[in-house]
C-alpha cells in the first residue's frame, strides 16, 4: 500500500471511530481503499492514545500550571513590566501550541487547553491594559469584547460551556459597572 493510500486509511478509521460517517460507509471505503486486504485499525494509526501514555498527563500538568505561573509572574515577581509580558506572551504562546497539538491529536483534552488559552490571552490583554494606564472602563470593554469573542468561538465550534461561560462573565461584568 502506498502512502497516500495508508493516509486515506487513516483518515476513514479516524471517520469511523468518531462517527463521522456511518460505519457502512466506512467499511465500503476501507474494503474499496485496500482492496480487499485485511489490515487492522491499531497497524493503520499511529495517534497518540490518552489512557496511559506518560506524555500526556506530562503535557496536561504543563497546561494546568500556566495559571498559577502566570499569576506568579504578575503579581508576586519585582520583574520589569517588559519581562512579565513576555513571560506572559511566552505562556500563550505555549498554551496555543498546546491547543493545537491537543486539537490534531488528543481529543479528550482540548476543552482544558482552550480554557487555559483564552484566560491567558485574556490575562495578558488586562496586564498590557493596566500598564498602559486604561480606566476601569476601558479593562471592562476589553473583558467584554473577550466575552462577546468566547461566545462567538462556542457557537462556532459548539462548546455549551465556552458560551455559559461568556454569558456568566458578562453578566458579573455588568453587576460590576452597575455597583
Amino acid at each position: 500500500m502506498d502512502h497516500r493510500t495508508e493516509i486515506i486509511v487513516k483518515e476513514i478509521y479516524y471517520w469511523k471511530q468518531n462517527k463521522l460517517l456511518p460505519a457502512e460507509y466506512c467499511n465500503f471505503l476501507l474494503a474499496l481503499y485496500t482492496e480487499g486486504e485485511e489490515i487492522t485499525e491499531e497497524a493503520s494509526t499511529n495517534r497518540i492514545e490518552s489512557n496511559n501514555n506518560p506524555l500526556v498527563y506530562g503535557y496536561v500538568s504543563v497546561i494546568l500550571m500556566l495559571v498559577p505561573f502566570s499569576f506568579l509572574v504578575i503579581y508576586f515577581t519585582e520583574l520589569g513590566i517588559i519581562l512579565q509580558t513576555g513571560l506572559l506572551s511566552l505562556f500563550v504562546g505555549i498554551a496555543f501550541i498546546a491547543y493545537r497539538y491537543v486539537f490534531c491529536y488528543i481529543k479528550l483534552y482540548i476543552h482544558f487547553s482552550i480554557l487555559i488559552l483564552l484566560f491567558l490571552l485574556l490575562l495578558l490583554t488586562v496586564h498590557v491594559a493596566g500598564y498602559w494606564g486604561a480606566t476601569n472602563f476601558i479593562v471592562y470593554v476589553l473583558v467584554g469584547a473577550h466575552c462577546i469573542f468566547w461566545f462567538l468561538l462556542g457557537r462556532l465550534k459548539q462548546y455549551r460551556y465556552l458560551q455559559a461561560l461568556s454569558l456568566l462573565v458578562l453578566v458579573i461584568l455588568g453587576i460590576t459597572i452597575v455597583l
